[in-house]
């Protein structure tokens, strides 16, 4: 019955952890939500996620931005999970001539595989429930003319998507 107490209780929940999360500036209040978001997520495995560059707000639809990145950082931060030491997922993004290339880059197992058909072999014991989200962002990035490149070098995964941005007036 103490609606008051509640309210300042979760208050000071909210704030205790706005406070601790790290602040993204990508140019995209979108891509700045998501990767908060998903840095809170990241932390609780023992992982961090670090930016650089820069991704507009405009050129492509906020939901297809989201299915893009959301995709690779839930994916990179699921293989950082797996791993003992070294865990940190870097995103970088440059925009050049209308055409966006958003990187990805996590520690993953050496042995990890990329298929001919550009998709990471699966360790997951549900086969048909795996590589839903990567189908996911190669579909979205193809409305936009682009393209999703995966490959493993040096124990590194890399995912790779350039795209076309629709209607941008920047640079």
């Amino acid at each position: 019955g103490d609606t008051e107490g509640a309210k300042r209780y979760f208050s000071g929940i909210s704030s205790d952890i706005s406070e601790s999360m790290p602040k993204f500036s990508t140019g995209n209040s979108i891509v700045d939500s998501l990767l908060n978001i998903k840095s809170a997520s990241a932390a609780e495995a023992g992982t961090k996620i670090t930016f650089d560059g820069m991704i507009p707000s405009e050129g492509i639809e906020p939901k297809d931005m989201c299915i893009c990145v959301g995709n690779l950082l839930d994916n990179a931060i699921e293989a950082c999970a797996s791993l003992p030491d070294d865990k940190s997922i870097s995103v970088s993004s440059v925009v050049k001539n209308n055409t966006l290339l958003i990187t990805v880059q996590n520690p993953v197992d050496p042995d990890k595989k990329i298929k001919k058909n550009q998709t990471p072999a699966t360790t997951k014991s549900d086969k048909r429930a795996h590589g839903i989200g990567l189908r996911n962002v190669r579909d979205t990035v193809k409305k936009y003319n682009g393209s999703l490149q995966l490959y493993v070098e040096n124990g590194v995964f890399t995912a790779e998507l350039l795209t076309e941005l629709q209607n941008f007036e920047g640079e």
